[in-house]
C-alpha cells in the first residue's frame, strides 16, 4: 500500500470517527437498541473493512477441502485418506494439527490431533449435536460451534461454553482454544486466570464480550472516543439484548491467510 494510499484511508477514517461515532454514541441514548443494532453492526464491519492488510502468520497453515476435492475423494473422507494427508503434513513437523471434520472414529497412532464435536442447542430438532470420535480423550477434543448475529453474520466467537447434560458433545473447550494451547504449551505457556475473570495467555488478556464491550472496542481504537467514559448497562450497545452466555470474544478477522488445497497436498504438488 502506498503512503499516498495509507494517508488517504487514515484521513477517511478519522473523518468516520469523528462524525459517525459520536453520532452513534447521541442516538443511541434516544433510541430503542434494535433500531440501531443493525446499523452498528454495519459500522463494525465497515471499521474492520479499513484495517490495513496483516502478513500471514507463518505459525499457521490451512488445508482447505473445496466441493472439487470432496466430489474427487467423496464425503466425508476416509480415514485412509484422511491419513495420507496427516502423514504429509506431519513431514513438517506440526506441533499440532486440527481436524476440524466429524469423525466417527480416531485416526490411529497420532498423538498431537485435536478433534470436534458440536453441543445440542436445547430442545432444538434441528441441532441435535454431533459427538466426537469414539475413544478421543477428552485433552483432544473442542467444539465447533459458531454464533451467527441477528444478520446472519458471524462477528462473534465462542472460547468456553457449558455443555447441556443431553448433549452427545461434553467437552466446554472450543476447537479454537484447544489447537491454541496445545501449540502454547509446547512454547512453555500456560491459559491463566485474571482478577477480573479473563482468560490470559501469557501477555495476551483474552476480553470477555458483555453489553459494554461495543464501547469499550472503541476506546480502544483512536483517542478521538476518550471523551465518551459513562459505561453502558446491560440494556444498551450493539450486545445489550443477544445471549452472551458462555464465554465469548468479538472475532478480529485477520485480512489474508496462508491456503493449501486438500488436492494439491495429496498431489504432492506442494
Amino acid at each position: 500500500m502506498s503512503q499516498i494510499t495509507k494517508k488517504k484511508v487514515h484521513i477517511l477514517t478519522t473523518v468516520l470517527l469523528l462524525v459517525v461515532v459520536p453520532l452513534a454514541v447521541i442516538l443511541e441514548a434516544i433510541l430503542p437498541v434494535r433500531l440501531l443494532q443493525k446499523w452498528e453492526l454495519k459500522a463494525i464491519d465497515g471499521l474492520m473493512r479499513l484495517r490495513p492488510p496483516e502478513k500471514p502468520d507463518q505459525r499457521l497453515l490451512i488445508v482447505e477441502a473445496t466441493e472439487n476435492d470432496l466430489q474427487k475423494y467423496g464425503y466425508p473422507i476416509s480415514n485412509d485418506k484422511l491419513t495420507e494427508l496427516i502423514e504429509k503434513l506431519e513431514q513438517y513437523q506440526p506441533k499440532v494439527i486440527g481436524v476440524n471434520i466429524l469423525r466417527e472414529q480416531e485416526l490411529k497412532n497420532r498423538h498431537n490431533l485435536i478433534y470436534t464435536c458440536n453441543h445440542r442447542l436445547g430442545n432444538d430438532p434441528n441441532s441435535p449435536g454431533n459427538p466426537p470420535p469414539q475413544g478421543v480423550p477428552k485433552e483432544y477434543i473442542g467444539f465447533s460451534d459458531v454464533i451467527e448475529d441477528s444478520d446472519g453474520v458471524v462477528r462473534r466467537h465462542l472460547l468456553f461454553m457449558k455443555p447441556e447434560a443431553t448433549s452427545p458433545c461434553q467437552t466446554p473447550l472450543s476447537f479454537s482454544f484447544q489447537l491454541a494451547a496445545y501449540y502454547l504449551n509446547t512454547q512453555g505457556i500456560e491459559p491463566e486466570t485474571t482478577l477480573e475473570g479473563y482468560t490470559k495467555l501469557d501477555k495476551t488478556i483474552l476480553k470477555k464480550l458483555t453489553a459494554n464491550t461495543w464501547k469499550s472496542k472503541l476506546l480502544t481504537w483512536t483517542n478521538v472516543l476518550e471523551f465518551v467514559t459513562t459505561p453502558l448497562n446491560s440494556s444498551t450497545g450493539v450486545y445489550g439484548n443477544e445471549d452472551l452466555g458462555g464465554y465469548q470474544l468479538l472475532l478480529n478477522y485477520r485480512y489474508t491467510q496462508e491456503k493449501e488445497l486438500l488436492k494439491e497436498l495429496l498431489l504432492n504438488r506442494c
